[in-house]
């Protein structure tokens, strides 16, 4: 099973299904990950 959980301050958990790409947000603005290395 490939999925994260992502985890924000006063929100429920959010599970994704195999993301290619996950964000910063507002705690690293402009930062990208790049899933797709990961799933490899």
């Amino acid at each position: 099973m490939h999925q994260v959980q992502i985890y924000r301050l006063g929100k429920p958990v959010e599970i994704s299904e195999f993301p290619p790409e996950l964000s910063g947000e507002d705690i690293l603005p402009g930062f990208i990950l790049n899933m797709q290395i990961v799933w490899v």
